[in-house]
């Protein structure tokens, strides 16, 4: 039988040809663990492309749905029109090479940019990566029939999903208060014996929201989760939202 787990010929050669700098730094990209994860599938040559799903004998279209090129992961992440158009749109001011654009050598490029100018390096990669991102998911919403959002829409939804991951880091991360003292990161724990513990977030966008609530016993054990849309509503308001719902 195949072993599906292990990859093929053609990723581990692709692997091998990339400097090691390309994959340090898509490890070290200060964005989600699961868009460093995408990075890694996009250089190893692993994403579900049209042309990789084809070299898979998958029996699909190796064509790319919006403009008819071959779509390989370097096609829809840098060299398709409408990728082009997105990253025209962002604040990055990129434009891709107009000659074989490759996505590992773009992250050779912007992890570069570290070294002369480490928050703005970190930023800028980071934006990059989260544009990458959302060009994938743009793609696989037109693919699955989802909404079909413009460059434009694509750019600003990057760029705003990337500020609220970075201020949620902030916020996440130790602070050093006017003592100078660094105050510790604190750890969810449990409730007191035959107590059970809520725990609620809420995400708010420019047009939609989103609340999430999670109840656990004393033990830690997962008693029930709801994840739900909402109105438009402020942080403070969707949270407590997410509470009533809890105790109802």
């Amino acid at each position: 039988m195949k072993n599906l787990a292990r990859p093929s010929s053609s990723a581990q050669g692709n692997r091998r040809s990339i400097p090691d700098a390309v994959w340090k730094g898509v490890w070290a990209c200060k964005v989600q663990p699961k868009i460093r994860n995408f990075l890694w599938r996009a250089c190893s040559n692993g994403l579900a492309s049209g042309e990789g799903l084809s070299r898979r004998n998958v029996p699909v279209d190796p064509h790319c749905s919006r403009c008819g090129m071959l779509e390989d992961t370097d096609h829809i992440l840098l060299d398709c029109p409408f990728a082009r158009a997105v990253w025209f749109a962002s604040s990055l001011s990129f434009h891709p090479p107009i000659v074989e654009p490759q996505i590992s050598k773009a992250i050779q490029g912007w992890n570069s940019l570290i070294s002369s100018n480490k928050r703005l390096g970190n930023d800028t990669f980071g934006l990059a990566a989260q544009i990458c991102w959302s060009l994938w998911r743009a793609r696989n919403d037109v693919l699955l029939g989802g909404k079909h959002l413009n460059p434009v829409e694509v750019s600003r939804q990057a760029e705003a999903e990337f500020e609220e991951f970075k201020t949620l880091s902030s916020h996440h991360s130790s602070f050093v208060p006017a003592t100078g003292v660094p105050l510790p990161i604190q750890h969810w724990k449990p409730p007191a014996p035959l107590a059970f513990k809520l725990n609620v977030n809420a995400s708010i966008t420019e047009d939609k929201g989103g609340v999430g609530l999670a109840l656990r016993d004393c033990n830690g054990l997962l008693v029930f989760a709801v994840s739900e849309p909402i109105s438009k509503y402020s942080i403070l308001l969707s949270e407590a939202l997410a509470v009533r719902t809890g105790l109802l």
